[in-house]
């Protein structure tokens, strides 16, 4: 389906085709006919699917650009985020001249700030509520929209105070959250500050245009295995996660030490050194590598980001997703490779469980290459099996959960019987091998 197809005024459609998107996303289609009809919803999608432009697309389409009163809110967890939704919403100006759009920032820079005659605005929680101040909004007016972006987060401990003072005051026609994961009582929270009725929208967990690769490293120093997986892969750019920011400095450190051209994102970094970072990844073709903690692992667009590389488990399962999303933005192919060892099976097996289809290999240092781990055998899971049945049958025939009913020398002879069963199996394992070579 093409955009046109969704009965977008004619510089809207201009506008995205501008910036080259020319056919939306399955989760994009569904959303914006929604959030046109002016249905209130809630919407959860994989990371890289395109869920920023599946509500600033119905927006910007619906607002009213000759009108200076503030028409949408729209609110994320971090900065970072906002700053990239202001830039997306920014790129629609050149069809929409009259459009006015207000990053409303830290205390030291109040980007863009227009007083009140920016139409839409956009903000943390908590800076939301002073915008509102500062423009003297009163809580009994109502305003076209008002979008919450990786809503889960939103609600989280840290943000739940901001956000619900927040819903409090705004009363829109349309409340949109949208968000990669899910919380049991989101939805219902929700319901409660919708006027209308809120629609559910949900798509899988996982873009079918990511690689998942399960490497097992098999103890080997990370360092090094790491090295060899970026000489393998020869990624673009590469994000490298670890769930410790100490870890991240220590890779970054070794990464430059061996030459490579890395660059390090975490919390302890300043609100400007993380702004300077950003902008000299999307504008420097010499920095190929990101080490970066999961702080980074949402909301954040990379575009040119072909490979993701997990160093560990992240500590919740849900943050692979995220992590995952970083790699493949809006349709292009990707890859995520997550080291593991024996220590990490239940992991990866509980990832499996939830939906990722991991291809399982091991580092080929001699050839530099991903070598693919074989399946165990069938028919060593049959044997298994067959020797367990025949211990539990030889169990129950010396009734071994009965004591009163077991015969003197009962041990003996079940052993006796054990071992003879052990042989049998064995014996006819070699007459099997000797018979296929013949």
């Amino acid at each position: 389906m093409s955009f046109k197809a969704l009965n977008l005024k004619d510089n809207t459609i201009a506008s995205l085709y501008r910036q080259g998107y020319n056919t939306p996303t399955a989760s994009q289609t569904k959303v914006i006919s929604a959030l046109l009809r002016g249905e209130s919803m809630l919407f959860k999608s994989p990371t890289g699917s395109g869920k920023t432009h599946a509500y600033l697309i119905p927006l910007i389409d619906k607002i009213d650009c000759s009108s200076e009163q503030l028409q949408a809110i729209i609110v994320s967890p971090t900065r970072e985020l906002n700053r990239q939704i202001y830039s997306f919403a920014e790129a629609f100006k050149k069809e929409f001249p009259q459009l006015e759009v207000c990053l409303f920032d830290d205390k030291n820079k109040r980007l863009t700030f227009k007083g009140n005659s920016s139409q839409i605005v956009i903000a943390t929680a908590k800076n939301i509520l002073e915008y509102l101040d500062a423009i003297n909004f009163k809580s009994d007016e109502q305003i076209a929209w008002l979008i919450l972006d990786e809503a889960d987060l939103l609600f989280d401990e840290d943000h739940l105070p901001n956000t619900l003072a927040l819903l409090n005051k705004v009363k829109s026609k349309q409340l949109v959250a949208s968000s990669a994961s899910m919380k049991n009582d989101l939805e219902n929270q929700l319901k409660k500050f919708a006027t209308n009725k809120l629609s559910v929208i949900q798509t899988k967990n996982f873009a079918t245009n990511i690689k998942h690769v399960a490497l097992d490293i098999k103890h080997r120093d990370v360092i090094e295995a790491l090295i060899a997986t970026i000489a393998i892969t020869n990624p673009y750019l590469a994000i490298i996660f670890s769930s410790k920011k100490e870890k991240c400095k220590a890779i970054n450190d070794e990464l430059i030490k061996a030459g490579y051209n890395s660059t390090l994102l975490t919390s302890d970094l300043g609100k400007r050194e993380r702004k300077n970072i950003f902008a000299t990844i999307k504008h420097d073709d010499e920095i190929s590598l990101v080490v970066a903690s999961d702080l980074f692992a949402r909301g954040i667009d990379l575009p040119n980001c072909d490979l993701v590389i997990n160093i560990d488990l992240p500590s919740k399962d849900e943050y692979y997703l995220h992590r995952a999303g970083r790699a493949g933005r809006f349709g292009k192919a990707g890859t995520v490779v997550t080291f593991f060892d024996k220590d990490d099976t239940k992991g990866i097996e509980r990832l499996k469980q939830k939906g990722v289809k991991f291809q399982m290999c091991s580092l080929d240092y001699e050839h530099m290459r991903l070598k693919e781990l074989k399946e165990k055998s069938a028919k060593k899971t049959n044997r298994n099996v067959l020797l367990e049945k025949g211990i539990g049958q030889i169990n129950a025939k010396y009734g071994t959960k009965n004591k009163s009913k077991v015969k003197p020398g009962y041990k003996k002879k079940r052993q006796k019987e054990i071992e003879h069963l052990k042989w049998f199996l064995s014996t006819r394992k070699h007459i099997n091998k000797q018979s296929k070579k013949k």
